[in-house]
């Protein structure tokens, strides 16, 4: 009599979503390991992801993994906190160079989730970085050459004392950005012990969300309204400098080369202080919004991801 056959085996258990390599840019893919990485993604900012309790956190991305979201991005954690600084940041209420322990370990929990799920985040360095009349000239991080011009009146909504694209114009502040970033991603997650820096889940990295050097000409060229702002004065500093043996007139329309020459530069410098710090994740130079010019996409391929 024959043997009846073996039953099958019991099924595979379904793999794990959980994300263990970092993605890479192959040519003109993004990849995970050896297939192409695809996704749609959502904004998640600043109170959101400060205030949002717990068990809404699980909820939300469960969710999000349910309906093939494999994204999020991570923004406004140090902006848009208005005149009175109410919004919550990563920085305490007393400098922007002490960080909120709470609002960091509330981060780690976001971090943390997304990774078991195979959300991966895109993390903004700096947005809307307000500092305090105590927190300079002197930093950490060198003199700030152009702290009275930080504090002059500002055009375009912006906050006296809020960084925006002066960054562009001041090595104390470029390296503050730089110290920041390692800052954070030096950081030791309080719920699953990786550095942030180590963990695949934190994918794409931006230096400036919605900045570009050429803002800071606004109202500046003669013929122009003026805006009121005195921090011109380093702005020509900086152009006057990029002129200099060159033989360039200083024309309005070769300042489209100058914007170029300043944003892929600086991002360039950036994202390689990162990378000797250890970060492995992408790095995205996509800063420009709205009113920027065509000449920032030099300054968009200095990084991996556009």
């Amino acid at each position: 009599v024959e043997e009846p056959p073996p039953p099958p085996p019991p099924p595979a258990p379904p793999a794990s979503p959980e994300v263990t390599e970092f993605i890479t840019v192959q040519g003109d893919k993004i990849m995970e390991g050896n297939k192409e990485f695809r996704s749609w993604s959502v904004n998640i900012v600043g109170y959101a992801l400060t205030h949002t309790p717990e068990d809404k956190v699980i909820r939300c991305l469960d969710h999000l993994k349910d309906i093939g979201c494999r994204m999020i991005r991570f923004l406004h954690l140090d902006g848009e906190i208005g005149a009175d600084r109410s919004w919550p940041t990563w920085f305490d209420n007393s400098s922007t160079f002490v960080y909120s322990e709470p609002i960091l370990k509330k981060l780690d929990f976001w971090v943390a989730e997304c990774g078991k799920r195979g959300i991966r985040i895109w993390l903004t360095f700096q947005h809307r970085r307000i500092m305090w009349p105590t927190d300079g000239p002197e930093t950490p991080f060198g003199t700030i050459a152009i702290w009275d011009q930080l504090f002059s009146p500002r055009p375009g909504g912006i906050f006296q004392g809020e960084i925006n694209d002066l960054v562009f114009l001041d090595d104390a502040l470029e390296r503050m950005l730089i110290g920041h970033a390692n800052y954070l991603m030096s950081r030791v997650n309080t719920r699953n012990g990786k550095l942030w820096k180590d963990d695949p889940t934190i994918a794409i990295c931006t230096n400036l969300n919605e900045k570009s050097g050429g803002r800071l000409a606004k109202g500046y060229w003669p013929g122009d309204p003026s805006p009121g702002s005195t921090y011109k004065t380093a702005w020509f500093q900086k152009w006057n400098a990029f002129n200099a043996g060159k033989n360039l007139k200083g024309t309005k329309q070769q300042l489209n080369w100058f914007f170029a020459d300043l944003d892929y530069n600086f991002h360039k410098r950036v994202i390689a202080a990162h990378k000797a710090n250890g970060m492995k994740c992408l790095f995205n130079t996509s800063a420009t919004f709205g009113d920027s010019g065509m000449y920032t996409l030099p300054g968009q391929f200095a990084g991996d991801v556009m």
